[in-house]
């Protein structure tokens, strides 16, 4: 499973004084950084890979606490499309540390690599003389990253903290 836990870092200050002041600032703020993180899951399900739309059906932004929201793609297989496998692998500057927690975790649940490649291949329509060729492929070289969640993260993490800054001038007012 990918995660993203939206902090506001630079923030923490101004967060513990919010938790702190009454529930109308703290449920605006609240409201803001949620209407964030729910834009940030519908670019990252219409940026996901769609083969059977698996991937994209489990994106989802999550309230887990006051002030304290998720984005998350609860699929085994999300951080190998975010970021490919063996050969393909492009990480963006700043995530390895994160990205390093799946290397290695491959899993194709209960099923045979060959047997997966082999029904996407007839899914495609993909001749069946070449899934030999397809599956040593992706068996030897790995696939290319897909990326469609931290996508998502980059393009909208800094319109909430903008958007929560503004509330917090108007509020001041």
């Amino acid at each position: 499973m990918s995660a993203y836990k939206i902090s506001l870092s630079g923030l923490q200050p101004t967060i513990n004084k919010i938790r702190s002041t009454g529930n109308d600032i703290r449920n605006q703020v609240d409201a803001k950084i949620g209407e964030g993180v729910v834009e940030m899951s519908r670019m990252a399900v219409r940026l996901a890979p769609k083969d059977k739309s698996f991937l994209a059906s489990k994106i989802s932004g999550f309230k887990k606490a006051d002030l304290n929201w998720m984005l998350a793609a609860q699929s085994e297989y999300a951080a190998f499309m975010e970021f490919g496998t063996k050969g393909f692998v492009d990480i963006p500057s700043g995530l390895q540390q994160y990205a390093a927690q799946f290397r290695g975790k491959g899993r194709t649940g209960n099923r045979k690599l060959k047997d997966v490649i082999y029904e996407w291949c007839r899914r495609k329509g993909i001749p069946k003389e070449r899934w030999w060729f397809i599956y040593r492929q992706i068996r030897d070289n790995g696939v290319k990253p897909h990326p469609f969640f931290f996508p998502s993260v980059f393009a909208f993490r800094p319109q909430i903290v903008k958007n929560v800054i503004k509330l917090l001038r108007e509020k001041r007012k």
